[in-house]
């Protein structure tokens, strides 16, 4: 009986690794979420530990895509240690845990399995092993800053898996190249994201789509251009609805938050920011995932929205958005227009004082009304309104007087 479950279970990863590049990835990892228990059966206690490594191998897109990285990378470290002799099914495995662990942010740990990958494949003369080790170690160069290291494997890795006729991963190369061009500013990057992204749409390909959407929402952003960014984006989080990939949609939203706060709406950033760490949480990814500047930006985006929040309202944002702690929750919540305009509108973000001003900003006064009004100097009464004007991220004192009539918010609270 378990024989026939995992047999059933690995023929079915098998056949989604195949097709992945597709129309049927959402219902296909659907199956095996609705399948997990038994799979995990069929890996705890199968006798064979060949076809456990197997099984585990082929289930990388359920542990990577379909949430489940923490327990991938368990099955596949006991499927490794009970397996340790030198066959193609652990170099398969070994790959998996690559990618598991560069996922997580596990950089030693991944470069242990990538030296024996490496090893392995020279040992079994095995061109397919050889060149997928060669691409991840690209990755793993990339994550510590190697970019241009990054991109020489990856050009490497895609003409020795197209020549082993190995088409299916030798388009995944050409996608982390598009990318990795991309984050690294080369001008390169749109033609190459462009074709890419044709290609995947050809295909009805919605996961490695939305990859290339990122990617190049991210060189827009680098370039200047905040509102391409926030398209780009929002297209990629659509392409990734139905999917329960957390790393991917937290990588998202914090590209989302970035390109927010570089148009000033602090509050709506930091909401991303924390639904974004509840789904890297989640997964226990660490700071060193996807590379040194991710940590940079984010340091940066919310140094940023503590400045303007203050440390307060800036706790209150991440506490909202980190009760959207599912890929679906936060996607919803992300391409939601209310929810912005309700997270630039939060009343927390502005002091007592600052909620007076802006009622009387509301009724028309001038900022010389305002000071009279209050008791202020006139200085004071403008130095209120810019910080009301840089909080909510609005560009004009009618902005700050329609969110007043429409939130009622009242001047004491």
């Amino acid at each position: 009986m378990l024989l026939r479950c995992g047999d059933f279970l690995r023929a079915l990863a098998e056949r989604i690794d195949r097709d992945w590049y597709g129309p049927g990835q959402v219902e296909a990892l659907t199956r095996l979420r609705v399948e997990h228990t038994n799979l995990l059966v069929a890996l705890d206690h199968g006798g064979d530990p060949q076809a456990r490594l197997s099984l585990a191998a082929a289930l990388v897109l359920h542990w990577c895509v379909g949430g489940f990285l923490g327990e991938g990378r368990r099955q596949l470290e006991r499927a490794l240690a009970a397996a340790p002799e030198p066959t193609p099914a652990r170099g398969r495995a070994l790959i998996a845990a690559v990618r598991v662990t560069l996922t997580q942010g596990e950089l030693e740990t991944a470069e242990r399995w990538l030296a024996e990958a490496e090893a392995l494949g020279e040992e079994l003369a095995d061109p397919v092993l050889s060149a997928q080790a060669s691409g991840f170690r690209g990755t793993s160069v990339y994550y510590r800053g190697g970019t241009e290291e990054a991109l020489r494997r990856y050009e490497v890795a895609r003409a020795d898996l197209t020549a082993s006729g190995e088409g299916r991963q030798a388009t995944s190369w050409l996608l982390a190249l598009a990318c990795v061009r991309a984050y690294a500013g080369d001008p390169r990057a749109v033609e190459t994201g462009e074709r890419v992204i044709a290609d995947l749409e050809a295909r009805g390909e919605r996961w490695a789509r939305a990859q290339a959407l990122m990617a190049l929402g991210y060189h827009a952003w680098e370039g200047g251009d905040r509102d391409a960014a926030k398209a780009l984006v929002r297209s990629a989080l659509e392409s990734m609805r139905g999917f329960d990939d957390h790393t991917m949609v937290a990588r998202m939203l914090e590209l989302l938050a970035w390109s927010t706060a570089s148009g000033n709406n602090h509050g709506w950033a930091a909401r991303l920011l924390g639904a974004a760490d509840a789904l890297w949480k989640h997964e226990g990814v660490g700071g060193s995932a996807f590379g040194p500047r991710r940590f940079e930006h984010h340091a940066r985006c919310r140094k940023a929205a503590v400045n303007v929040l203050g440390m307060a309202a800036f706790r209150q944002a991440l506490a909202e958005g980190a009760r959207y702690d599912s890929p679906g929750r936060a996607i919803e919540y992300a391409l939601d227009p209310a929810h912005e305009f309700a997270s630039a509108a939060g009343p927390g973000m502005l002091t007592r004082r600052e909620r007076e001003v802006a009622a009387l900003v509301a009724q028309g006064m001038s900022n010389r009304q305002i000071a009279s009004t209050l008791k202020l100097s006139p200085r004071t009464a403008d130095r209120h309104v810019q910080n009301i004007l840089r909080k909510l991220g609005f560009g004009s004192r009618a902005r700050i007087a329609s969110w007043w009539s429409r939130t009622q918010v009242p001047a004491e609270q």
